[in-house]
């Protein structure tokens, strides 16, 4: 099992339009503040946030719960509307 996690994790790394980005400590708060405030959705979804609010980017979805929530924090679209 670790061996094909590191297989994958050199895979993301070799490609260079990835850029592996490591939670912080205040990511982590951050998405447990919202899972406080609003606990509908998985500490993960709320984490997604929490990083992309932290890098000022956008996230790309389809969850609709995940959109209604996080569109009120950050710019979010579905991957089509990115192909517009």
């Amino acid at each position: 099992m670790e061996e094909k996690f590191d297989q994958v994790k050199q895979f993301f790394q070799d490609i260079e339009f990835i850029r592996l980005i490591k939670t912080s400590n205040e990511d982590y708060d951050l998405a447990r503040e919202f899972e406080h405030q609003h606990g509908l959705l998985s500490f993960y979804d709320y984490l997604h946030v929490a990083i992309c609010l932290r890098l000022n980017v956008q996230l790309i979805t389809r969850d609709r719960d995940l959109i209604e929530f996080a569109q009120n924090q950050i710019a979010v679209s579905k991957p089509e509307e990115l192909l517009r």
